[in-house]
């Protein structure tokens, strides 16, 4: 995947990119504008490169329910349904100190439709 994605993305922007990538994906089909194969597979890099990022992050930081969520959501959208079910349970250990950020977290997994919850 290297070879594709090449040079660093800027980490400001994954959570955005994250969700606005299927917002324009839905705008440019809607109007009926395709992509080019290398432009769907350097947007696919991008998104599965921040992804990574965001999983590294909470590996760091664990204790951010927003990046639960947003990580969520990002596994949802590409298809990885076991991979987000994974993320909600790491979350619930790692927010286990917090009921309030545990009964978000369960809401937020439920209503993206993550399996198991």
């Amino acid at each position: 995947m290297s070879q594709i994605c090449g040079s660093d993305i800027d980490s400001r922007h994954d959570g955005i990119a994250v969700i606005l990538i299927p917002f324009f994906t839905i705008q440019n089909n809607s109007r009926g504008l395709q992509r080019s194969a290398a432009s769907s597979t350097r947007l696919s890099c991008v998104t599965i490169r921040m992804v990574q990022r965001l999983s590294d992050r909470l590996a760091k930081n664990p204790q951010d329910l927003d990046g639960w969520q947003r990580l969520m959501r990002a596994r949802m959208v590409l298809g990885q349904a076991d991979a987000a079910a994974q993320a909600y349970r790491d979350g619930a250990k790692a927010l286990a100190g917090s009921q309030p950020d545990q009964a978000a977290l369960r809401r937020s997994a439920a209503e993206l439709g993550v399996p198991g919850i």
